[in-house]
């Protein structure tokens, strides 16, 4: 029997002797997973901070006993719970991505009352993840905005771990990420787009996207005006339904999108809603975006363009045409004026010539006949009036003549009609000597005698002068 005993003993024994050492084996275990998981949890670039949640989960149980179950509900009616719950949660441990998440040069800085973290803009996802913990959830995930220690604002997105129900729940992993860059450039990407749209939808121009198929994807206001069709109706078709809108007629019959280059700016002739027809130009380009390809399009309506331009051809073409007929009046103005003129100097001249040869010849014959005094002075006035006459002729007519004999004036009208000394002579009853004498004594009176010039072609120039 002892030595039963014994060998029991001695049994138990080993078996505790391998329990501890299975024992201590796991407490090296342990404390290595431990160290392990501090050094992932102190280095990790993410915030991560452990909370104390036991006064949290107190007050929920006194809410429970009291038959609160709808926990949105009384938050509605108790907004004040939410202060109360910022104080009953503390901060435990945090990492040093914590720290530089919020500012903080310290841990102690952020351990404690978690309320120095949050904001008014904070309460609604807070009030979330309180119903989440409340209704026993095991994780919270959600956008929310805190406050740095400096009080600068930042946008986060959290994710909450809480431990499983049934169990008794003392903390949770709270895992934070900055995400105020992404929001800003969301911000600033959504005022973009709604610039750019507000652009689309008040400019002049009509507006299409449509893919290589020709479906319509987008359009703006001024593509409904300019082509009688509401949005609505736009959105629900082809281009190829728009007959002549960017598409051609021949395009529109083989039943396909037309080829078109990149860029291409053209002009088409438009049926609208209403059956009106149209001139407009396009710009068409193409864009692709994560393979997918579109075609976009501006295009304005010209018609009133192409109607000011065809008036504007028109309005040319008929002053080219009045021009026309009023430089053929001016040249016919210009011949008959030159025509007038010529006969003015003809006549001019003859009334001077006629007065000299006619008229002053017979009253010179008159004064000798032995008039009375007042029959001399009537005489003078009559002579004198006569030159005052012939003094008002172009100078050309009477300032060269004016010391030529008549005999002289009639030789010179004649040899400026071409005729020649023999001509002369017979016209006239003279000898062809006498005509010759003539001749010289029209050369000097003039001042040509000597230089060699034709007669008949100076006096020509002075019929001209």
């Amino acid at each position: 029997m002892p030595e039963r005993r014994e060998k029991r003993l001695t049994s138990r024994i080993v078996n505790l002797e391998e329990q501890l050492a299975a024992l201590r084996s796991a407490e090296v275990v342990l404390k290595t997973s431990e160290d392990r998981y501090r050094k992932i949890f102190d280095y990790a670039p993410v915030s991560i901070r452990e909370e104390d949640v036991t006064a949290l989960e107190a007050a929920f149980d006194k809410l429970r006993a009291q038959g609160i179950s709808d926990f949105r509900r009384y938050f509605d009616e108790h907004p004040d719970f939410l202060d109360k719950a910022q104080k009953l949660i503390k901060i435990v441990t945090l990492n040093e991505a914590t720290l530089a998440l919020y500012g903080a040069k310290s841990r102690e800085e952020l351990v404690g009352a978690l309320e120095r973290t949050l904001v008014p803009e904070s309460m609604s996802v807070f009030r979330e993840e309180l119903v989440a913990f409340a209704e026993g959830k095991e994780t919270f995930e959600g956008e929310n905005i805190n406050q740095t220690l400096d009080g600068r604002r930042i946008n986060i997105l959290a994710k909450i771990i809480y431990l499983p129900k049934p169990g008794r729940r003392e903390k949770v992993v709270v895992c934070t990420v900055d995400i105020t860059r992404e929001k800003q450039a969301m911000k600033a990407l959504e005022e973009e787009i709604l610039q750019n749209h507000l652009i689309l939808e008040t400019a002049l121009d009509g507006f299409f996207i449509a893919d290589t198929r020709g479906k319509i994807k987008e359009a703006n206001l001024a593509a409904s005006r300019i082509t009688g069709y509401d949005r609505h109706e736009l959105m629900k078709m082809n281009l190829k339904d728009i007959d002549g809108c960017v598409i051609t007629s021949a395009d529109k019959k083989q039943g396909k999108m037309r080829s078109f280059r990149l860029h291409e700016r053209f002009e088409r002739t438009c049926r609208r809603k209403s059956g009106e027809m149209i001139d407009i130009e396009v710009s068409q380009n193409f864009l692709e975006i994560n393979d997918e390809k579109f075609y976009f399009y501006f295009f304005s309506d010209i018609s009133n363009r192409k109607r000011a331009v065809a008036e504007l051809h028109e309005r040319e073409k008929e002053l080219a045409e009045q021009s026309q007929k009023l430089e053929e009046a001016n040249v016919a103005l210009r011949v008959l004026l030159k025509r007038v003129e010529a006969d003015k100097r003809i006549l001019e001249e003859d009334v001077m010539f006629n007065i000299k040869d006619l008229v002053f010849p017979y009253l010179d014959k008159l004064r000798k006949t032995g008039l009375s005094t007042i029959q001399t002075s009537y005489l003078s006035v009559i002579t004198s009036n006569l030159k005052d006459v012939i003094s008002s002729f172009p100078s050309h007519l009477h300032n060269q003549f004016s010391e030529l004999t008549p005999s002289e004036i009639q030789i010179a009208n004649l040899v400026k009609q071409g005729k020649s000394s023999k001509e002369v002579s017979e016209i006239l009853g003279l000898s062809p000597r006498t005509i010759e004498t003539h001749r010289r004594n029209v050369r000097k009176k003039l001042g040509i005698r000597g230089h060699g010039t034709n007669l008949r072609t100076h006096l020509s120039k002075l019929d001209n002068g």
